[in-house]
């Protein structure tokens, strides 16, 4: 099956400015998520937390400081936060 399709310059032009706009959002999307993440890290570095600190949490749900550990790991900061076995950890009611 052959498909023809009949492109004129605007239909390109406009095909090609919406890439342009797509890869510009993209990297800006990109660039805040970078700032947001160094932000977080230089915070946590700041108060002196690293893999040697042991935690002592009231939480509502137990896996809030894994996921945060987990989302710095797959950033490639895998030195920020313990393990969970420095994590004691009171689960409010």
């Amino acid at each position: 099956m052959a498909v023809c399709v009949n492109l004129d310059r605007t239909h390109i032009e406009a095909a090609h400015d919406l890439l342009q706009l797509r890869l510009l959002l993209t990297k800006s999307v990109q660039e805040r998520h970078n700032q947001f993440l160094t932000g977080v890290v230089a915070k946590l570095r700041t108060n002196g937390i690293d893999k040697e600190t042991i935690f002592v949490a009231w939480a509502t749900w137990r896996f809030d400081l894994s996921y945060l550990r987990l989302w710095l790991e797959d950033e490639k900061f895998e030195d920020i936060l313990p393990g969970d076995e420095n994590v004691c950890m009171r689960l409010k009611p």
